[in-house]
């Protein structure tokens, strides 16, 4: 089986278990008007606006998850549709800002409960960062994308989310499910 097809055989059976994700392109920006000599700036102001709209409170990156609406494929809707029981035009996410948390949980989401509380935006800005909400587990770390988050937070906090988002997001996550893990050195990708 290629590689190709482990990961997404791979990425529906973590999507069963809960939430999971995958390394998938950023969604692209259709803009109906007519051609505009400044349409570059105004579609990275739109991705800037749009990426930090899809990056929940805790720093997962919706925008580059596997069954964002904007990332997903009729082919993996109706795979992960049939295994969870759903009609095919379900499972598509908005991301997590938009769904009010996770919507394959099955609960509310404390995180987002508790930083709305605090009127924050994102995890990194409360004094208490980083707080047990955001504590990584051993168990799941395969499948979910949620043991990544508090890199995420930090990277944002140092760079700014609009940078993190253009520049590291999509690597974070590569390296994170693809990577070599090399004590002292983090993940590695394989060159190819």
């Amino acid at each position: 089986m290629s590689n190709t097809l482990n990961r997404r055989h791979f990425i529906i059976q973590s999507l069963l278990i809960f939430l999971g994700a995958g390394v998938s392109i950023k969604s692209k920006l259709n803009f109906a008007s007519k051609p505009d000599k400044n349409l570059k700036g105004k579609e990275e102001k739109m991705n800037s606006v749009t990426n930090r709209s899809l990056t929940a409170p805790c720093g997962l990156d919706c925008f580059n998850c596997e069954i964002f609406e904007g990332n997903i494929t009729e082919e993996m809707k109706r795979q992960f549709a049939s295994k969870v029981q759903k009609d095919p035009e379900e499972i598509a996410c908005k991301g997590c800002r938009k769904e009010k948390g996770c919507r394959y949980l099955g609960q509310p989401c404390e995180t987002l409960k508790c930083i709305e509380s605090k009127g924050l935006e994102f995890c990194f800005e409360c004094e208490e960062f980083p707080c047990v909400k955001l504590q990584p587990a051993k168990e799941g770390a395969d499948r979910y994308p949620h043991n990544f988050k508090l890199f995420n937070l930090c990277r944002m906090k140092a760079v700014g989310v609009e940078k993190w988002a253009k520049e590291e997001a999509k690597l974070i996550r590569q390296r994170y499910y693809l990577g070599k893990f090399i004590p002292g050195s983090g993940p590695i990708l394989k060159r190819k």
